[in-house]
């Protein structure tokens, strides 16, 4: 019996260090995507947008569930000159489930405003109407039907 008790023992301590060394690990995964997207948001704060992209591109590879860390990256992008490659990134976050209707907003905002960048106004006249089509704030439909009279 007690050879029993002594084993039982050793294999609950291994399964218990086992899944705090997994536990633990997940966590530091995380706090380091943390920083980079911290690191990135004081970059903005500062106007070093190619140091801010480059966070956040790191942020997003490490957690792909960041949707605003896209939506942030893609809009840095756009100001960089680089509307197509803003679009993808916008366009892309369109086709996943898991965003809030802020998000979803803010996602179509920017694709709106990636659009009228790259001057495709046919994206942007389809991309308006969607947005119009959810958002019930009058001030987003002010200002989506103001852009697409300019």
């Amino acid at each position: 019996m007690d050879i029993i008790y002594i084993w039982g023992i050793i294999i609950l301590a291994v399964i218990v260090l086992a899944a705090g060394t997994y536990f633990f690990y997940k966590y530091k995964k995380k706090t380091k995507q943390s920083d980079h997207y911290l690191q990135a948001l004081e970059n903005m704060l500062v106007d070093d947008k190619r140091q801010a992209i480059e966070k956040l591109k790191k942020s997003v590879k490490e957690n792909t569930e960041n949707i605003e860390a896209y939506i942030k990256l893609g809009n840095l992008l756009r100001e960089q000159g680089l509307a197509k490659n803003a679009v993808r990134i916008h366009s892309d976050l369109t086709f996943r489930n898991n965003v809030s209707k802020a998000q979803r907003i803010n996602i179509l905002e920017a694709l709106f405003e990636d659009y009228n960048q790259a001057k495709d106004w046919i994206s942007m006249s389809k991309t308006g109407k969607k947005l119009l089509a959810i958002s019930k704030d009058e001030e987003v439909k002010a200002w989506v039907t103001k852009s697409a009279d300019q």
